[in-house]
């Protein structure tokens, strides 16, 4: 059992969390830019478009793609983590052929997911910028990059960093619709299969992996938040 958890696990790693964590990366750099210039084009036709796209369940958006890119256009493949008859190496076609496979499941999370992060990034930005401390930097002369980073998005970024902890937690669990929609042999499709084959000891051992993921991400963003505020530190 502990075996099968540690052999899926790479697979979700690298999957479900690079993709988490490029979706977080794109989410508060659109949304720091949005907010900077808010009315601009990046700010009135990006967001919309994404957030409407979110509130589509992932797997309807991985299906779309599947058709697109691989049943109509057959661009990229349709299902699994690496071509069959393939062995597992670290040579350049073997790596190469699995980021093919990884392309369709990791673009559905993206899609999905980057849209929330981007309102929510936006509105922290948008109050932050009427800050007192955001209207001195601008009366003393400051550069607008250094005032975007430094002052307003460094601010604002922090509600984001234990929400995005607690969904980096639950990268170990995979998206099971994602991973059962593609076949990809992650935690979430370990998961499916211990529930329809009622493999209790999978499923608690899984659910153990689940929480203490959490707890360790939890506490990462709290040591982050630390860092970035030094407010929290005396308190």
């Amino acid at each position: 059992m502990l075996t099968e958890i540690i052999s899926k696990l790479p697979w979700t790693l690298g999957l479900v969390g690079v993709t988490t964590v490029i979706a977080f990366a794109i989410g508060t750099l659109v949304g720091v830019v949005g907010a900077w210039r808010r009315g601009g084009i990046l700010d009135g036709i990006l967001p919309p478009m994404l957030f409407i796209v979110a509130s589509f369940p992932v797997f309807f958006v991985g299906l779309l793609l599947l058709y697109v890119f691989a049943v109509t256009l057959n661009w990229l493949p349709l299902s699994s983590n690496y071509s069959i008859g393939l062995e597992p190496s670290l040579s350049p076609s073997f790596i190469g052929d699995v980021l093919v496979h990884a392309v369709l499941p990791g673009l559905s999370l993206v899609v999905v997911t980057a849209g929330l992060w981007i309102y929510s990034m936006r509105n922290n930005m948008i109050t932050t910028l009427a800050e007192d401390y955001v209207k001195m930097g601008r009366a003393k002369g400051l550069r607008s990059w250094r005032i975007m980073i430094d002052y307003a998005a460094r601010n604002a970024i922090l509600p984001n960093l234990t929400g995005f902890a607690m969904q980096l937690g639950y990268v170990l669990g995979g998206s099971i619709l994602v991973e059962y929609t593609f076949s990809y042999p992650g935690l979430g499709y370990l998961f499916y299969t211990s529930t329809t084959d009622h493999d209790l000891p999978l499923m608690q051992a899984l659910f153990l992996v689940y929480t203490l993921a959490v707890l360790v991400c939890v506490l990462l963003a709290d040591l982050a938040t630390a860092g970035l505020d030094p407010r929290t530190r005396d308190a």
